[in-house]
């Protein structure tokens, strides 16, 4: 792992509503004294929110982590499409993920590495 970054697991999807080509962040792999454990993005959101920057996120073709509102969730975190700013949902993420797993990729093959901002 490269120093000052974080390795975030993220699905390269093409934007519901533009038709453009996005990431949409699904987790992230923490380092543990045992390598790494994965950690899903509504658990980490918030902290990552506070130390990615949108000019960071949008090298790696991901849009900024803000609050958005959903009908099913209201007022939440999430990423959306870097260029447009549509709502990448969890949900379909990890259904996307999940069938990607399924296919036998594994989480590495969705790794970015994205750099800290300045705290």
């Amino acid at each position: 792992m490269e120093p000052n970054t974080i390795q975030l697991v993220a699905i390269p999807e093409r934007c519901y509503r533009c038709g453009q080509l996005t990431r949409g962040i699904v987790g992230v792999l923490a380092p543990t004294s045992r390598g790494h454990v994965f950690r899903e993005f509504d658990d980490v959101s918030a902290a990552l929110a506070q130390v990615l920057q949108p000019d960071d996120l949008a090298t790696v073709r991901i849009g900024p982590i803000k609050v958005r509102r959903s009908r099913h969730r209201g007022a939440h975190l999430s990423n959306g499409c870097v260029v447009c700013g549509a709502i990448l949902g969890s949900f379909p993420l990890w259904e996307s993920l999940q069938e990607e797993l399924s296919r036998g990729r594994s989480l590495r093959d969705f790794v970015v590495a994205c750099p800290l901002g300045t705290l």
